[in-house]
């Protein structure tokens, strides 16, 4: 819910004037004051004054209380509390009048307006809820379709571990389509409720392992793929790690991510064991993220400057979702982005791009 837009429609009673992330909106009940104008302009100073809760008083004179919406902060300004008792005189005093506002007031302003957003954030989950359940059967078929395809390796190879690049390529491109069918269902619950991200208890898993597995699978080329990108899978752990079913949908995020955008035909990922942690990277050469890019990514349906020249098509939710994991488990994934002089792809730079996180593991 964005509270500012919500505040700016004017579907909101809003008595008085208020600051949200930069954005002023104007009172209901009372315009702004002329001496916030005169003194301040569009951007006022109280609401980068240090201050307490509720009401302050500003150097002009007016007082401006301090609030919370939700993990917004809000300020209301340009008014007069009762904490504001200097004896005022000329065109201060004059000003004040009919500006009072009390504490009582701007908690029960502010009580309300929370009411309404728990009912609309409510009503969105539960609409959310609702556009989930017909995914139920397909979900189920998915997971029956991964079982069979999981057989069919069972009866090519039988029950000893196997090199699984050996198999057929039918059979190989059956089992990619079926994980990864199943594991879109995953990212599409993520992507409607990102609560879903820490469903189910935590459970110890591979590191090694699970990234094995995702880098076999994902470089199965395609029959569409007219130039085949390679992935390998570089250092060693036989540590495990204690996370929720949803982790794997960030290296298999940031992996598809480094397929799609490369132009070079490489993938690289790496896992860095230190004492009490190890670092998963993957890295490819690819359009230049800028530094003022690295937030932008990972908003839902952005993509950097350098890559939107490219045709390649991408909705801009990998990484998002990938982010909503790792925040999930307490992560962080970091970007760094190299440019490579004079190495340039029909008129876009090229840039060795690195996503990494550090995660905890365990004996």
């Amino acid at each position: 819910m964005d509270i500012r837009k919500l505040l700016q429609s004017g579907a909101v009673y809003t008595p008085w004037p208020v600051v949200i992330d930069g954005v002023i909106c104007n009172g209901q009940k009372m315009a702004f004051s002329t001496i916030c104008l005169k003194k301040c302009g569009s951007s006022p100073a109280c609401v980068h004054q240090e201050s307490k809760e509720l009401e302050n008083v500003c150097a002009y004179g007016l007082s401006f209380f301090r609030l919370s919406l939700g993990a917004r902060a809000v300020t209301i300004f340009g008014v007069r509390g009762p904490a504001n008792v200097v004896t005022h005189a000329g065109s201060l005093k004059q000003e004040l009048k009919g500006r009072t506002v009390t504490p009582e007031e701007v908690r029960n302003w502010r009580d309300q307006f929370t009411s309404l957003l728990d009912s609309i954030e409510q009503e969105f989950l539960q609409r959310q809820s609702e556009m989930l359940d017909p995914l139920h059967d397909p979900l189920r078929l998915a997971n029956q379709i991964l079982t069979i395809a999981n057989r069919f390796v069972q009866k090519e190879f039988g029950d000893t571990p196997v090199d699984f690049d050996n198999a057929s390529p039918d059979v190989k491109s059956l089992v990619k389509a079926a994980e990864l069918l199943s594991d879109s269902f995953d990212l599409l619950t993520i992507f409607f409720n990102p609560a879903a991200a820490t469903f189910g208890r935590k459970s110890y898993m591979p590191l090694h392992g699970l990234l094995h597995k995702l880098v076999r699978i994902l470089r199965i080329q395609d029959a569409s793929d007219a130039e085949p990108v390679r992935v390998f899978l570089d250092g060693e752990s036989h540590r495990s790690i204690l996370v929720h079913e949803s982790f794997k949908l960030i290296p298999l995020a940031l992996i598809s991510n480094a397929i799609k955008y490369s132009l070079f035909g490489s993938v690289r990922v790496r896992i860095t064991e230190r004492a009490s942690s190890a670092e998963v990277s993957v890295e490819s050469f690819g359009p230049p993220i800028d530094p003022d890019e690295i937030e932008l990514i990972f908003q839902k349906r952005k993509r950097g400057r350098w890559a939107e020249d490219l045709t390649t098509s991408g909705t801009g939710v990998g990484l998002y979702l990938s982010r909503i994991v790792a925040e999930a488990h307490g992560l962080q994934i970091k970007v760094t982005s190299f440019r490579q002089a004079d190495r340039v792809v029909n008129g876009i730079p090229i840039a060795l791009n690195r996503f990494s996180f550090d995660i905890p593991v365990s004996y």
